[in-house]
Formats: structure tokens, C-alpha cells, sequence
């Protein structure tokens, strides 16, 4: 009996594997996350609705997650100019478009130092990147993108390099991305 009760628990064990693995592998035998179970559009889906938005040829896509969102980025070329779409990835609404205008930053000069008399120190800066991504610091520069001033803050972990943008007066995090 006891032999018994222990095939049966084997054969329970071998069944729930098998449809664990099966839970984490798509149609086409490649892995899948969870996070990715999650969404409703494929990346071409998301790049022809990005095309329709902004006509032009898309150059690079990816997936991001922001503030718990999946988020398809679509960088597309114009003309020889970059506009970024960014497309749900769950509903496929177009969140927003930048044009690469929208994204030069501003020299940091003294003069716009001193109208952020409460801003962070570089080491604090660094001290809160640390906090999110464990690793090595590799550089810290501070920039503006219209009125915002923030650090960003690369840093190596293993192989892997993330840019970690804080803002230069609250050191709140605003983004950490993969290089």
C-alpha cells in the first residue's frame, strides 16, 4: 500500500511539473514570464499601431514596465528625425509620442544650478541609485529637460548596465532602465 501511495504522489508530482513548465512556454516552444502572459499585444501589433500614429520606419522596440504599466516603446525615423511612441501593451492606446526635440538636454550651467538652491548632493544621488540597483557606480551627470534637473546615474551590476534618473531636488526616482 505504502508502495502504492508513493507512485501515485510521483506521478502527481511529474504531472504538476510538467504543467507548470507548460504554463511558462508559448505556441512557438519559446519562454515566456508572466509578465508577459499578461499582455494583449504582440510587439508587431504595437509597432503597426505606433505606424499609424507616426508614418515613418521604426527603427527599435521595446518592452518597459513603468509605474506597474507595460508599456511598448517604439522608436520610429522620419525623415531622418526620431519620434518615440509609447503604446499600452495591454489595451494598445498611444500614451504619448516625444520627438527627439523633446528629449535634448540643456547644458547645466552655474547659472542653472543656482536656481535649484535645495537640490541633492551628487554622492546623495548616487547613495539612492545604489538603493535600487545593487552595483558598481560608474558615472553620475546631471541634466535638464525643460524645468526638471535630475542625475542620472549609471551603474554596472555584473554584465548589465542601468541608468538610474533621480530627481535633483526631491532625489526622488523618476526611472531605471536597463542600457
Amino acid at each position: 500500500m505504502a508502495k502504492l501511495i508513493g507512485k501515485v504522489a510521483l506521478i502527481v508530482l511529474v504531472f504538476a511539473v510538467v504543467v507548470l513548465n507548460l504554463l511558462f512556454i508559448d505556441v512557438t516552444g519559446k519562454e515566456v514570464s508572466p509578465k508577459t502572459q499578461q499582455l494583449e499585444l504582440t510587439l508587431e501589433e504595437a509597432e503597426a499601431i505606433a505606424l499609424k500614429a507616426v508614418p515613418g520606419s521604426v527603427k527599435n522596440t521595446v518592452l518597459e514596465e513603468e509605474n506597474g504599466k507595460y508599456v511598448y516603446e517604439v522608436e520610429i525615423s522620419i525623415n531622418g528625425k526620431e519620434k518615440e511612441v509609447q503604446v499600452d501593451a495591454i489595451n494598445g492606446n498611444i500614451l504619448g509620442i516625444e520627438t527627439e526635440d523633446d528629449e535634448k538636454d540643456e547644458q547645466v550651467t552655474q547659472e542653472v544650478l543656482e536656481g535649484f538652491p535645495g537640490r541633492i548632493s551628487e554622492s546623495k544621488a548616487g547613495e539612492i541609485a545604489l538603493k535600487e540597483v545593487d552595483g558598481e557606480v560608474l558615472g553620475i551627470s546631471m541634466e535638464k529637460e525643460g524645468v526638471n534637473l535630475f542625475y542620472e546615474v549609471k551603474i554596472r551590476d555584473g554584465k548589465k548596465i542601468y541608468e538610474v534618473e533621480i530627481e535633483a531636488v526631491t532625489g526622488e526616482v523618476i526611472e531605471v532602465e536597463e542600457d
